[in-house]
């Protein structure tokens, strides 16, 4: 199981003890994109949030129902709606799970560390990694790091990459992301400055 920590400002995971800290791709995305918080639905993040930690642990039940139990039901009935509306998408797919939510993606020759949401096998036998958002809007930020998860290997590389919404109005899209080498390029430059902080961190 990875490790995750804050180090000099920067989220950064490493696979143990032994190995490097890599910047996560939130992290990088956050240099790219700066939150800001004035323009921020707080309540509607934390909907969003409630949403996409209830999927986490639906997937977890249905891959080992005899250890993690069915998560319990959302205390807001609109939230509820709106997850079983993402089940009932999720399992009218033709396709098999064969990455879950518990720990980060590694490859030895990346230089950042990532999680989506699921990976799936579809029918065309392509490696394709689902990343939910319960948002009513799709940022740039999201469709880069969709794009950027193409380049993890499980066990070799992704192929494609989903952005599936959710929306308050239970609507379910799907927007299959295309590869972009500019906003990879720009991606990478910043895991770049987020790796020299945290070696400059270690002395």
């Amino acid at each position: 199981m990875s490790q995750t920590e804050t180090i000099a400002g920067i989220r950064a995971r490493r696979r143990d003890s032994t190995s490097l800290w890599k910047p996560t791709c939130s992290a990088a995305l956050d240099l790219l994109y700066p939150p800001k918080p004035e323009y921020m639905d707080i309540p509607a993040m934390k909907r969003g949030e409630r949403c996409h930690e209830w999927m986490k642990a639906w997937l977890l039940h249905q891959h080992y129902p005899d250890t993690i139990p069915m998560p319990t039901m959302l205390e807001m009935p609109a939230e509820q709606r709106r997850v079983n509306a993402a089940v009932d998408w999720y399992l009218s797919q033709p396709f098999r799970c064969v990455h879950r939510v518990e720990d980060s993606l590694w490859s030895k020759d990346l230089s950042w560390s990532g999680t989506p949401d699921v990976i799936v096998i579809t029918i065309r036998d392509l490696f394709t990694a689902l990343d939910w958002k319960f948002a009513e809007t799709i940022q740039e930020r999201y469709h880069v790091q969709a794009n950027v998860y193409r380049h993890l290997l499980y066990p070799e590389k992704v192929s494609e990459s989903w952005l599936v919404q959710i929306g308050e109005d239970c609507t379910v899209k799907v927007t299959k992301t295309r590869p972009n080498p500019i906003t990879y390029a720009a991606f990478l430059s910043a895991v770049n400055v987020l790796n020299y902080r945290l070696r400059r961190s270690h002395g």
